[in-house]
């Protein structure tokens, strides 16, 4: 029998499984990658670690300008699944509000079912719901947040917006809009030494062909 349980699957976190798979094949991150100062993103992430269970806390209310980072920590013990952090503010917008930020954190979590076969001789997820939540701050205080919330029934390809979602509609083909590009620019920022040391060399392997070098880093 399928058995239903929130899980993050394959031991790594939502926005890995989403966000690396659909977009950075795009990256230009061969040959000028400028490193920043290191200090800058002691405490950064960009996958969570092995056995992270994520989570989605829909009893917690985000107040853009009043929340904070801590706040974020306190509802979630987990900790996210990603952070990232940018040296100098970057503007964004959502929903028609401008805002700048220094920082993004993410959440995640998804609920699916686990098929056995008969004598134990596979197993197959299928994801049946997702929840992820993608914080902007700035000197830690929240600026905004987007939800993505997913829903679908068994053997159904697509996903509709699910109850907590309030970002499906305009970012179909997205996490949270703009999310694919600024996780570029933070690992061009970072430098060459970064991606091999971190592993995350094969995420350059769609670049083959393509114009070497960094996006431009001048309105960090």
């Amino acid at each position: 029998m399928p058995s239903a349980s929130w899980q993050n699957f394959e031991g790594t976190g939502l926005l890995n499984r989403r966000l690396f798979r659909t977009a950075l094949p795009v990256l230009f991150i061969l040959a000028v990658c400028r490193p920043q100062t290191e200090s800058a993103f002691e405490g950064d992430f960009l996958s969570p670690p092995a056995g992270y269970r994520g989570a989605y806390e829909p009893d917690f209310t985000i107040v853009p300008g009043k929340s904070t980072e801590r706040d974020l920590y306190a509802a979630y013990p987990q900790g996210p699944e990603m952070r990232i952090t940018f040296q100098n503010p970057i503007a964004h917008s959502l929903r028609g509000r401008a805002f700048n930020f220094d920082r993004i954190i993410t959440f995640g979590s998804s609920k699916g079912v686990t098929a056995i076969g008969s004598q134990g001789e596979y197993a197959v997820n299928e994801m049946l719901e997702f929840v992820f939540l993608c914080i902007y701050l700035k000197q830690g205080v929240v600026q905004d947040y987007t939800i993505k919330h997913g829903i679908r029934e068994r053997g159904v390809a697509a996903f509709r917006a699910g109850k907590y979602d309030n970002i499906f509609a305009s970012s179909p083909g997205e996490l949270s809009p703009g999310l694919q590009a600024f996780v570029e620019r933070y690992i061009c920022g970072r430098g060459l030494d970064y991606i091999r040391e971190t592993g995350s060399e094969y995420l350059l392997a769609g670049a083959r062909g393509r114009s070497a070098g960094c996006p431009s880093q001048s309105k960090e």
